[in-house]
């Protein structure tokens, strides 16, 4: 019988601690983690947690384990934990947890736990509530030049760093940014293992699932969903099994068993998120995102319905359809300012009502677009039919007439309906209510019941009892009310008239964006080659001019790339960031580059509604740059016209200043050895011309090869006099220097070396020579 991973672990960690000599096992471990794939590391990373967590009974973990675990914890990347770490990873905090608490630990082992703990933050279950709150709006996110999958991941090539700022459209568009760039990092069985924590995560007991999780699943099914594929058509599928048919039918094996489990968890996160009664609007960039999969598909192919896994497509468009809507339509309440009412409803956790009823089941009132909707259900789906109020006032009735004529037909599709049998005639009302929270009258009992919502939502509501009086459960209601600190009676929102609502002409000569009084917010209207007829609102957070503008833009720039048929994937920055190559020059300060390129970002791209458009940029002279130096050694001194430095090196070596005259810094070390085969130190060098030279301590330093341009400075100041056999070293030749070396006229190429400080050791690359054959 197979033992369990948790087993395995305790066995393993039984075994170490057996081992006579730990100290070598250690040693092995650090010195094989340099070479380890990402699966060793999370696997070996597992055992020394466990050597830590199943000690000895008094046991205290080495100071050596501890680093050792940092170490591998350094080598994982951030997200999710991996599934053997989550199993071990709290046992063994624990067990550091007593050690301290037994006050038997030094100065040292007290900062390399402390290390740990802090390398552990990057994994969110590890994180302390402060540093949740951080996490969510990071200051950084890495986004790499990389190539789509077809899981919808990316694959990482180079970085580019993006600052977030204060706005939450912006969080959420960079979180999903992140979470793709992270899963174009992982392989296929990396992949398998985060969709199932995520699906570990999806499976908890609703009342104990938070928003905070449930957001990271909607996230994470988001940033692993692939585009729809189109479906067989039924002439390939007539070839009776050929390999035609089956290349063209839907994908089959582990890539295509992953993505029906990534619909299943987005459909299934979507529906909690709905039954939760969560702000619609805190994931309205994974509900544009998926739509804009979906449309996409729509344009190209035709109805979702047709695709590939066709079915549970429509039900994810069937819920991004009806979620949208109410992030949409966030602080559209009444007379409310613009994103209070959807402040208060998260927060209170309460419906409101309106004041505008119809009487009959299955109509009511759209605020959206003023008029009454009918809705009802029809093979399973939700369907809804709406009778606005406009077609009615443009035939010169005034306000209350349309209201009730919109009425009027509203009833009678219901009545059609109830002869095809699709809704049920509706029965009034005989039940008593009240318009305190809460309290309601029991048919069963015969009396009045309190059963108080419950604000933090652990559970559906408090019960209260039962009640012989209305005014006395009322009364036991407003006293929940006032423990919980939220208002007692039922708030019935107001309906404004349209005479009322501000109404705006368009803000620019484009054609296809109108303001609408009822929405409160601009609509764009686009009309595909095929006929299909693309509709989407763009509502202001205010009716501010700036607000106003900006969603205008929006509105604008949406169907402008509608009607060019383009989508904005990427964005290249160039080649990168320079350094500083002279001694007076700073570095870049990389933060603030990023905030400068979100700003932009924010300007350019998530204002105007472009979606999750990546941004790259080569990595340049900004890492290698810095890190590389030329060595070279003084040969030869003379005085022709000007100081010149011989060297023997060339640009063969370093071309960058004899190419473009390019600056490297040169310091100058005395070697005070005689080097054989180079002149004295004070050996008279070449000398006609006293009198042209005027300057002194300003030279040229020169290479060995009979070309003018063979220099690597002119009219430079060295810290100290050069002599022969002393070394110069050229500074900032890590980019473009030895990779662009050449063998010219039979030159050699320099060695390369690789130093390892922490290690004391060098990594030689010899001297190369050239064979000539004849």
């Amino acid at each position: 019988m197979a033992l369990s991973q948790s087993r395995r672990l305790r066995v393993h960690a039984r075994k170490y601690h057996r081992h006579a000599h730990k100290s070598l096992v250690i040693s092995r471990y650090s010195q094989r983690a340099d070479h380890f794939d990402k699966a060793a590391v999370r696997k070996h990373a597992a055992h020394v947690a466990a050597w830590i967590a199943y000690g000895p009974k008094g046991w205290l973990p080495d100071l050596d384990e501890l680093q050792l675990l940092r170490k591998f914890i350094d080598k994982m990347g951030a997200g999710l934990l991996p599934s053997r770490l989550r199993e071990v990873l709290p046992e063994a905090l624990a067990a550091l947890q007593l050690a301290l608490a037994r006050r038997q630990v030094g100065e040292n082992w007290k900062v390399a736990e402390q290390g740990l703990q802090k390398s552990l933050l990057k994994f969110r279950c590890c994180r302390r509530q402060a540093d949740a709150a951080a996490d969510a709006a990071q200051d950084v996110v890495a986004v790499s030049d990389c190539a789509c999958t077809d899981s919808g991941g990316l694959q990482p090539d180079s970085d580019v760093v993006l600052v977030d700022s204060d706005l939450e459209a912006s969080t959420q568009h960079l979180q999903l940014v992140s979470k793709m760039n992270e899963w174009g990092f992982l392989d296929d069985a990396q992949r398998l293992e985060r969709l199932q924590q995520a699906e570990e995560a999806a499976r908890c007991p609703l009342r104990r699932l938070s928003q905070a999780q449930l957001f990271e699943v909607v996230n994470t099914a988001a940033a692993a969903l692939a585009a729809p594929r189109r479906q067989a058509r039924q002439r390939e599928l007539d070839l009776e099994g050929s390999s035609e048919a089956t290349a063209c039918a839907e994908p089959q094996g582990p890539k295509a068993d992953l993505q029906r489990r990534v619909r299943k968890l987005l459909l299934h996160a979507l529906h909690l998120w709905r039954t939760k009664r969560y702000d619609c609007s805190a994931i309205e960039h994974v509900l544009d995102f998926v739509q804009g999969k979906i449309e996409k598909f729509e344009d190209k192919v035709g109805e979702i319905e047709g695709a590939a896994a066709g079915a549970i497509w429509s039900s994810i468009k069937q819920a991004v359809n009806d979620m949208l809507p109410s992030a949409e339509e966030k602080g559209q309440c009444g007379d409310l300012p613009a994103g209070k009412a959807a402040d208060d409803k998260a927060t209170d956790g309460f419906m409101k009502r309106l004041d505008r009823q119809s009487g009959i089941q299955g109509i009511c009132w759209n605020r959206s677009t003023p008029g009454w909707r009918v809705a009802w259900r029809d093979g399973g789906r939700q369907r809804a039919a709406l009778f606005s109020v406009a077609r009615f006032l443009k035939q010169g009735l005034s306000e209350e007439a349309a209201e009730q004529a919109a009425l009027e037909e509203a009833k009678a599709h219901r009545e059609e309906l109830v002869r095809q049998g699709k809704l049920q005639p509706s029965k009034p009302s005989t039940s008593i209510g009240s318009f305190v929270r809460g309290v309601f009258f029991s048919k069963e009992h015969q009396k009045w019941r309190v059963q108080f919502p419950d604000p933090s939502r652990a559970k559906k509501g408090i019960s209260c009892g039962y009640f012989a009086t209305q005014r006395e459960a009322e009364a036991k209601a407003r006293e929940m009310a006032q423990k919980f600190g939220v208002p007692a009676e039922t708030e019935v929102v107001p309906v404004q008239k349209l005479s009322e609502l501000p109404h705006f002409q368009p803000l620019g000569p484009q054609k296809g964006v109108k303001w609408r009084t009822g929405e409160k917010g601009w609509r764009a209207r686009y009309k595909t080659a095929s006929g299909k007829e693309l509709v989407k609102r763009f509502l202001p957070k205010d009716l501010s001019d700036k607000e106003l503008k900006k969603a205008w833009d929006k509105a604008v720039a949406w169907r402008e790339m509608e009607k060019l048929g383009i989508t904005i994937e990427l964005v290249n920055l160039g080649g990168g960031f320079g350094i500083p190559y002279r001694p007076e020059e700073t570095v870049i300060d990389v933060k603030s580059v990023g905030a400068g390129i979100h700003e932009v970002y924010k300007e350019l791209i998530t204002d105007k509604n472009l979606g999750a458009v990546r941004v790259v940029t080569e990595c340049g002279r900004y890492v290698t740059g810095p890190s590389g130096l030329l060595f070279t050694r003084v040969v030869h001194r003379k005085k022709i016209y000007k100081n010149y430095v011989g060297v023997d090196a060339c640009m063969a070596n370093l071309m960058r200043p004899g190419m473009y005259n390019a600056y490297h810094h040169i310091t100058v070390v005395r070697n005070p050895e005689p080097v054989e085969g180079l002149p004295k130190k004070d050996a008279d060098m070449p000398d006609n011309s006293k009198d042209l030279i005027t300057k002194s301590g300003i030279y040229d330093v020169v290479g060995g090869l009979c070309e003018n341009n063979d220099k690597f400075a002119i009219d430079r100041q060295l810290n100290i006099d050069p002599q022969p056999g002393d070394v110069a070293i050229i500074h900032d030749a890590g980019a473009h220097g030895h990779s662009m070396g050449f063998n010219y006229n039979g030159k050699p190429r320099s060695a390369e070396y690789l130093y390892r400080p922490k290690h004391v050791s060098l990594w030689v690359f010899l001297r190369t020579t050239i064979r000539y054959e004849v």
